[in-house]
């Protein structure tokens, strides 16, 4: 079996090195055996996308920082994926392809996302959630996802109140829906990991005069 170049093992050690994180107590931080983490730091074996998640939320660094360093990579092709088209259908196709069918994306179980995030939205909690952890999640993502601009646009005409009380009200329900961890499809796994927010945020530019 190949085995990626040792840039992702360097990369965590240096970064377990900043935090003064033994690989004992990474071990325990991530639920990641410490022996599978001592063999991704050496270069003896590759790491899934689990085991990046669990470095990303645990080190403090950017997951597409570490799939990059890893070797995961999105074609220009499947970048144009979430910038034009991300209808059902195209969604499912793509999950079909690269073997991910289980995630069992359809516009029912988004919109049930959704509709669980209407009464929080109106919440103080809820609106503090946007304006204190948009941009803390947005930078998580790194420069993954061509609809970022699109979701920072829906940002600030939620903060300026741009919009009518019902636009303003689904631009916070989208805006929940990508700050929160609880996705229809997991962010980190990629390249269909942001493709159901890119479909949230289709849907609310859609719905707002003059951004169709």
């Amino acid at each position: 079996m190949e085995y990626a170049s040792n840039d992702l093992g360097n990369l965590i050690k240096g970064l377990m090195n900043e935090k003064k994180l033994s690989t004992r107590k990474l071990s325990e931080l991530s639920g990641i055996h410490s022996s599978t983490i001592s063999r991704i730091i050496r270069g003896k074996r590759n790491a899934n996308l689990h085991h990046l998640s669990k470095f990303a939320e645990n080190l403090d660094v950017p997951i597409t920082t570490l799939l990059n360093t890893e070797g995961y990579t999105r074609s220009t092709e499947q970048q144009e994926e979430t910038r034009v088209n991300v209808s059902e259908d195209r969604i499912k196709k793509m999950l079909e392809a690269f073997n991910m069918s289980q995630y069992n994306f359809s516009r029912l179980r988004i919109d049930e996302h959704l509709k669980a995030y209407e009464t929080y939205c109106e919440t103080d909690e809820g609106q503090q959630s946007i304006h204190r952890d948009f941009n803390m999640k947005l930078s998580t993502i790194g420069s993954i996802g061509p609809y970022v601009d699109q979701l920072k646009e829906i940002y600030n005409r939620y903060v300026l109140k741009k919009g009518s009380i019902k636009e303003l009200s689904i631009m916070g329900i989208a805006l929940l829906y990508f700050i929160i961890t609880v996705d229809v499809i997991p962010d980190y796994v990629l390249p269909v990991g942001f493709l159901d927010d890119a479909f949230v945020v289709q849907s609310v530019l859609q719905s707002i005069p003059g951004k169709k």
